[in-house]
């Protein structure tokens, strides 16, 4: 079913604002449950990162709890299995800059894929379907080069 037409403007606002604010380079985050527990310990420490990553993953699932009591859960990013109870990974798509403001939020069901770099795979499909030309990238060197 389609999404109405104000939840739709604000689904592609947001898009909008995370094309806009990443010029280009996407960072793809996958938290699994397990991951989640560090997430929340390095945010208790004082780590801002974490502290986003946090909200981020709190955010999403709130809103998969509340759909899911509805007629129209949330569904995997990947197939169009509904999202209930754990049996889902956390995937955050931010702009690769300094400070990131904006980010995506999605999930990725267990049939789809258990593993880190299988639960990323799956991500990279399910954000092509907004960002076509999207490929992964690899940085060999994130202090980078030396003029």
């Amino acid at each position: 079913m389609p999404l109405a037409p104000e939840s739709r403007a604000n689904w592609v606002a947001g898009m909008e604002a995370v094309q806009q604010q990443a010029g280009g380079a996407i960072e793809i985050e996958v938290i699994r449950l397990v991951d989640a527990v560090d997430v929340l310990g390095a945010a208790l420490a004082g780590d801002l990162d974490a502290m986003r990553r946090m909200r981020a993953l709190v955010d999403t699932a709130k809103r998969i709890e509340a759909m899911s009591r509805t007629k129209r859960p949330m569904l995997c990013g990947s197939c169009p299995r509904p999202l209930w109870g754990s049996g889902f990974s956390f995937v955050i798509a931010r702009p690769a800059c300094d400070d990131p403001v904006n980010a995506i939020a999605l999930a990725i069901c267990r049939k789809c894929a258990t593993t880190r770099h299988g639960i990323q795979q799956k991500a990279v499909i399910a954000l092509r379907r907004i960002w076509p030309d999207l490929r992964p990238i690899t940085i060999t060197s994130p202090d980078g080069g030396r003029a």
